[in-house]
């Protein structure tokens, strides 16, 4: 089955899934508000900026750079030079679309990958880290970062645009080579495995389970001490939380999980879980969402963790909204999970996290014995 996004019409399938259709996704799944409301131990609210807008930029980035690869035409000094004032001995460059989104680029990835701690944490796309490469150290462009429009004579003007279309030159020929394709499987190979592997895996869930409770928080630290959190730390704190599945009666009726790990300039480490439960023995997915928020911030953190319940409000939030019980049958929270998947999955085409162990997980996909389902015909068809 294919799943179209409902501005841009792209299909979300198994091998790509467009800039466009992901920008929609990162609004959809993600939080779109300013700020996020996180639930701590003691049951206040701590209200943290939404660390999301610079992976949008990032994903608007990657758009604009293939389009720059794909373009045939360089710049021209005669169509861009214009003085700065009539008759005058110094010029500016400006008017040409293919210029704006180098400039535009560059000044995107110097702030996100050199000015920010984001640097630190993530590794560029293949697009961005070549392009990075290929126009570090042009003087133009870093200028752009300062001002709009640097100011020069024609002679310098006719230098830099030569030097821009030398560059650009040899960052196209080196995209067009077999080494860069190789880059690129590499890096996007994981995040198409994922997300392949985590359709398959509620496949499975939905094909042995008729209705499933779906249930998603999000699990973070203390606003004081959130940034300040290694890694290792959190990577502990939740491979211990998941060992409590196994034997602790809040997750006696859960059939299925998956984790996300993210680090954010505000947040520091944290994930995302999607819990799935058996929905004939789970009926509160608002009141079991504040419950798995509330074991990992009092109990698995001693009292620094933080939460937020996705299930809250959930379909005044979510246009198409998978949380809480969903059927087999049901297409419109099929749509919604859709979503939740790719959002768990894409984004590290984009900036993938530069740590030493997981960053994506589900659990085990129920075996299939190949034979007719067991129990009662069901009545409508499966959206799964």
């Amino acid at each position: 089955m294919t799943y179209f996004d409902v501005d841009y019409r792209t299909p979300l399938n198994d091998d790509v899934i467009s800039d466009d259709a992901m920008r929609e996704i990162m609004l959809e799944a993600g939080h779109s508000s300013e700020f996020i409301s996180m639930t701590t131990a003691q049951g206040t609210m701590e209200y943290i900026d939404n660390d999301q807008g610079w992976l949008n930029e990032l994903i608007e980035v990657d758009k604009n750079l293939k389009a720059c690869c794909t373009d045939t035409c360089y710049l021209n000094i005669a169509m861009l030079a214009q003085p700065v004032v009539y008759d005058s001995d110094n010029y500016v460059l400006r008017g040409s679309p293919l210029l704006d989104a180098l400039i535009e680029a560059y000044v995107a990835l110097d702030w996100v990958f050199y000015q920010t701690s984001i640097g630190q944490h993530y590794r560029p796309s293949p697009y961005a880290e070549t392009f990075l490469r290929a126009f570090r150290d042009c003087a133009f462009l870093h200028a752009c970062i300062e001002t709009d429009t640097p100011i020069m004579s024609w002679v310098e003007a006719e230098n830099t645009v030569t030097e821009i279309n030398n560059r650009l030159l040899s960052w196209r020929s080196y995209i067009s080579t077999r080494s860069f394709d190789h880059e690129c499987k590499r890096a996007y190979y994981n995040s198409r495995r994922n997300r392949k592997s985590m359709r398959e895996w509620v496949n499975a869930l939905f094909q042995k389970h008729a209705y499933l409770q779906v249930i998603r928080v999000d699990l973070g630290y203390r606003k004081d001490i959130a940034t300040s959190v290694p890694y290792e730390m959190a990577s502990t704190q939740r491979a211990k939380f998941c060992k409590y599945f196994h034997h602790e009666l809040l997750f006696a009726h859960m059939v299925g999980y998956a984790w996300k790990l993210e680090w954010g300039v505000s947040r520091g480490f944290h994930y995302h879980f999607l819990f799935f439960f058996d929905a004939s023995q789970v009926q509160n997915d608002v009141l079991r969402a504040q419950w798995i928020g509330e074991y990992w911030s009092q109990k698995i953190t001693n009292g620094d963790g933080t939460y937020y319940s996705c299930n809250h409000n959930a379909d005044t939030t979510y246009y198409y909204n998978a949380l809480g019980k969903m059927a087999y049958h049901d297409v419109n929270k099929r749509q919604g999970l859709e979503y939740i998947i790719s959002y768990l999955t894409k984004p590290d085409e984009y900036a993938s996290l530069a740590v030493s162990g997981r960053t994506f997980f589900h659990s085990r996909t129920p075996h299939s014995s190949g034979g007719p389902r067991p129990g009662r015909p069901r009545q409508y068809p499966s959206a799964f």
